[in-house]
Order: C-alpha cells, then structure tokens, then sequence
C-alpha cells in the first residue's frame, strides 16, 4: 500500500533499515512507526 511519507519518516525509515543489533533495530522501528502518516479515517 503506498504511503505518503513525509522526509523526517523517510530519514527514519532509512536509519532503521541501517541499524545493527536488535535494540537499536528496536528504537528506531518505534521512532519510524511514530512518524508515520495517520490514515486519515481514523480519529484517535
């Protein structure tokens, strides 16, 4: 499904995919999911 990803989430999806070892893997797995685009039916 395409996303529209804003530079700040493509920067960190980059990092993430360039990480080693597991819990740096983690932390920006977690920064990258933050920054994400929200669907824009959902409204929590």
């Amino acid at each position: 499904m395409p996303v529209n990803l804003t530079a700040e989430a493509s920067a960190a999806k980059r990092a993430y995919e360039e990480a080693t070892g597991l819990e740096d893997r983690i932390e920006k797995l977690e920064k990258f999911i933050s920054l994400i685009p929200k669907h824009k039916s959902n409204r929590a």
